[in-house]
């Protein structure tokens, strides 16, 4: 009989270890089991960031298309630029040459009215013929052509005013694109700094995805390593 007692009393010890160890057990996994939710709720985070991380690159090519855009465009300015600053040199020539031209002429019609001139006020003789008096009234008749050709100076007059206003035009024309150009450059510099910021940025989030998806996968062998042993 005290065998029997001795050898209830070993198997009732050995069941009262192995229940504590089955408590223990279910207690490490409960643990694991609350771990493994959280690794799915990190999974679960993680992704969305993946998710975000994607829109944002996506969003990042848009920009990098629209940079390349804005670069042609800024192009396209340079070149007109170019070409109205030619085409405004050729005018500026072409309205010197003009205005050097119709002065000439100008002072070429003034001689010629002041020697017409003379000649009417020289008094006439009574020896003077017929054919002289005819020759002083063509006389009179070429310096009226004269004067009618020397008013046609208003007309230079706006016609030179006409090639200020469209050079003023073309320097107003540069000047805008010139600002322009400026903005393009500003932009085109705020999108390298942010495209090198959000690149900076992304590298950042990728690495901290990884590292938390390391950690998860340790995690994970873990769980699977206890669950081996149980």
């Amino acid at each position: 009989l005290r065998e029997d007692v001795h050898r209830f009393e070993v198997e009732n010890k050995r069941l009262q270890g192995a229940k504590e160890n089955a408590l223990d057990l279910q207690q490490r996994l409960q643990q694991y089991q609350k771990k493994n939710d959280e690794m799915h709720d990190k999974i679960g985070t993680l992704e969305r960031k993946l998710r975000e991380t994607k829109q944002q690159c996506e969003e990042y090519s848009k920009k990098i298309v629209n940079q390349n855009a804005d670069i042609l465009l800024l192009s396209s300015a340079n070149e007109r630029v170019k070409m109205l600053e030619i085409e405004n040199q050729q005018m500026k020539i072409f309205k010197e040459q003009r205005e050097t031209e119709l002065l000439r002429q100008i002072r070429h019609l003034q001689d010629d009215k002041e020697e017409l001139q003379k000649k009417l006020d020289e008094p006439m003789t009574t020896n003077d013929t017929p054919l002289i008096v005819a020759e002083k009234r063509a006389l009179e008749e070429e310096l009226h052509a004269l004067k009618m050709s020397f008013y046609d100076r208003r007309e230079a007059d706006t016609e030179i005013e006409a090639f200020k206003q469209t050079n003023k035009q073309l320097e107003e024309q540069m000047e805008q694109l010139r600002n322009e150009c400026q903005e393009l450059y500003k932009q085109k510099h705020e999108y390298a700094e942010e495209q090198i910021s959000l690149r900076n940025e992304l590298n950042a989030q990728i690495e901290t995805y990884e590292n938390k998806l390391a950690a998860s996968t340790k995690l994970v062998e873990e769980f699977k390593r206890e669950n081996a042993k149980i």
